[in-house]
């Protein structure tokens, strides 16, 4: 089962873990597809490519075709990148740039203008103040809506998703404004300052020059165990020159608190406080980048003991953005520049897909599969590390569509057999090109059997198991075919029959043979504007859904349908019936 927004971001954040971190293909070229909530194509969207951290400023940029497909050549080869697909009458569409470039869903939903004034706790109109509207959701984790406030405090979101959202806006000296509601058609807001647990936040960066550029800290709050957002200008905030930085009156949640510097490396990279136990101090301690003191030396050999020359590396954190690059010379002897300071978490691949990193790795007494491609280490200059690299294993082939077509641009996933619940799990992935071919590469060997597995619009299906048990393995895995998509559709509607915008709907799996929840996913869409949804590309198995207006269901097992059988290529329909409060 594929949810929409929430799929293609939790992949990106799994890919990161789990696999070496790509940069574009040498061409590139990114491929993909702009469709609304219900998988529908969005024609002639405009598509962009971004940074994250600068939206305003277009890499390349092109317009869809009839039925939302895109084409952008020539996307510089950088990280952190993304694509926004923007079209009248909907919210912006924004996902990630991933490990697999070539393929991109971008989701749009139906969208509507909400007006509101923003003022103080004493009543007062507040000013030049940003208002920010974000989704309370699963889906479209990335859509950020802004409008700053005029002199009488009015601001007007021109774009905000038909969804439960959140609107939050930083009113100096009295706090923060705050309020959830379940935007269903245009609207009128009142903002107000009204978070009463406050507390203060405190941050000293030791070991700064007095010359040196400002810190950037990056603050992510935790409410009710939800990470959520906070608005400008507190979102992004920099330390002044003696590195110190303080704010008061902010809520006493949980934060995690992370510095960012192009000539800094943090000890340590990221603080987490925790909710209810404020004041805060949080101190890091800072060292210039390039310093001998930060230098990381390694020496490469290959199973036999032989040093390893002229092939590249990179090193960088499990969730770091910065990364040191490094080739090994005739001794097999590498040094990085390292961005991270002594003590830190960081992990080191090969970028040669040929080759692959062995490291004994353990969690639990288990072999941890999510980092077998890298050497996982703290930081310490003092200490040289030894890496061991031993041939990568491969796997290929091609995937057809149910009626014997290729299937172009469609995510495949690399599963490897689990003990526990579900019994295969995602440890790779890979896209096929226009010809419906796919290549995995720069793989560890397994013990265990693993599997190709697609599941999505075009259809769904699992290759036989095989074994990558021996380095160097190269699998031949022929011609797979798609099963024809299932599809699960119907309307939201009230207790008086009427069609309810932005309801979220949760389709979840259920093992029918033992009665009970399959593997705890949840996948989310949202209805539409007439209050429809639609959950396309559903694969063969048990199913059931939830429908609530919120995050979380007051009832999280309560059914809005009891559980069914899917069949592929069968379409179904429910229309469900929000509760009475």
């Amino acid at each position: 089962m594929r949810c929409r927004t929430l799929l293609a971001a939790s992949c990106f954040a799994l890919a990161a873990i789990g696999q070496q971190p790509a940069l574009l293909g040498g061409n590139g070229l990114v491929e993909g597809r702009v469709v609304d909530m219900r998988g529908e194509g969005v024609q002639a969207a405009r598509v962009r490519v971004v940074r994250h951290d600068d939206p305003t400023k277009a890499l390349a940029q092109a317009i869809a075709d009839g039925e939302g497909c895109f084409r952008l050549a020539k996307v510089p080869e950088l990280r952190q990148l993304q694509v926004h697909a923007e079209a009248d009458g909907f919210c912006t569409g924004v996902e990630q740039l991933g490990s697999n470039p070539r393929a991109v869903m971008v989701s749009m939903q139906h969208a509507v203008v909400v007006r509101g004034t923003l003022k103080n706790r004493r009543g007062e109109p507040v000013a030049d103040a940003i208002v920010r509207a974000t989704p309370h959701c699963r889906s479209l984790l990335l859509v950020r809506c802004d409008a700053r406030t005029d002199r009488d405090g009015r601001f007007e979101l021109a774009a905000v998703p038909l969804a439960p959202m959140e609107f939050t806006a930083w009113v100096a000296g009295d706090g923060l404004a705050r309020q959830v509601l379940h935007v269903a058609s245009a609207c009128e807001l009142d903002l107000q300052p009204n978070v009463p647990s406050t507390t203060s936040l405190t941050v000293e960066v030791k070991g700064l020059p007095a010359d040196a550029p400002p810190v950037e800290l990056q603050l992510w709050p935790y409410v009710d165990g939800r990470a959520s957002n906070l608005p400008p200008p507190i979102d992004r905030v920099r330390a002044d020159a003696t590195g110190r930085w303080q704010l008061t009156g902010v809520p006493d949640w949980g934060y995690s608190v992370t510095p960012s510097s192009p000539t800094f490396a943090f000890e340590p990279d990221s603080v987490d406080v925790k909710a209810g136990q404020g004041p805060h101090t949080i101190t890091f301690t800072a060292t210039p980048l390039g310093a001998t003191s930060l230098v990381c030396r390694a020496v490469v050999r290959d199973a036999a003991g032989k040093p390893m020359a002229g092939l590249p590396f990179r090193m960088r954190g499990p969730a770091s953005v910065a990364f040191a690059e490094a080739t090994s010379d005739a001794d097999g002897r590498l040094a990085f520049a390292s961005p991270l300071a002594k003590g830190a978490e960081a992990m080191i691949y090969t970028t040669d897909e040929a080759w692959v990193i062995d490291q004994d790795k353990e969690i639990g007494g288990l072999p941890d599969r999510s980092f077998m491609t890298s050497h996982s280490f703290r930081v310490d200059p003092a200490e040289q590390l030894s890496l061991r690299v031993i041939p990568a294993c491969s796997a290929h082939g091609r995937l057809l569509l149910a009626d014997g077509r290729p299937a172009a641009l469609v995510t495949v996933a690399m599963q490897i057999q689990s003990n526990g619940t579900p019994k295969w799990m995602a440890m790779s992935w890979a896209a096929t090109d226009r010809d419906g071919m796919f290549r995995f590469v720069g793989r560890h060997h397994l013990a265990e059997p693993v599997r190709l597995h697609v599941d999505g619009r075009a259809g769904s299906c699992d290759g036989e198991p095989f074994q990558l048990a021996e380095p160097g393995t190269k699998h031949a895995a022929g011609e797979l075919r798609l099963q024809e998509p299932a599809t699960i559709e119907g309307v939201v509607r009230d207790a008086q029959g009427r069609p309810v915008p932005g309801v979220c709907v949760w389709l979840r799996d259920w093992d029918l043979a033992r009665n009970r929840q399959a593997s705890g996913n949840v996948l989310e869409t949202l209805t539409d504007r007439d209050g429809r949804y639609r959950f396309v590309g559903v694969p063969a198995g048990g199913a059931w859904l939830q429908r609530f207006v919120g995050t979380s269901a007051k009832h999280p097992r309560e059914r809005a349908v009891e559980p069914f059988e899917v069949e592929a290529g069968k379409g179904y329909t429910f229309d469900l019936e929000l509760p009475g409060n």
